[in-house]
């Protein structure tokens, strides 16, 4: 361990002790809020993003390869997706992914592009 990392950790664990504030987040950590909400008809890296998770981890209702393009395939996916994790607002038809379903994502591992 070099002689820098350990002054930052002596440091916090002192100010943890004395009841400092935890560190601001580092850029990148985020949350569900940070991913954007897609809609039936884009096309776009995040879609590709969401598309190849899906693919990774729920294979057997993504029989599909991503393509970028929110499409009839992608809606049914999500679909899929947000009834069996019982997301019932009205717009829960796969055609939007927003904040409800950009919460379970981030839940399962989706950091989004």
């Amino acid at each position: 361990m070099s002689d820098e990392w350990m002054r930052t950790l002596a440091t916090r664990w002192i100010q943890t002790l004395q009841g400092a504030p935890p560190p601001i987040q580092q850029p990148g950590a985020g949350d569900a809020g940070d991913l954007p909400t897609l809609r039936f008809g884009d096309q776009s890296s995040d879609v590709r993003a969401l598309q190849e998770f899906m693919k990774r981890r729920y294979p057997t209702y993504t029989p599909f390869e991503p393509t970028s393009f929110y499409g009839p395939a992608t809606t049914k996916t999500m679909a899929e997706y947000q009834k069996r994790k019982g997301i019932t607002v009205p717009s829960a038809d796969g055609t939007i992914v927003g904040p409800r379903t950009n919460e379970a994502l981030w839940a399962d591992g989706y950091r989004g592009v």
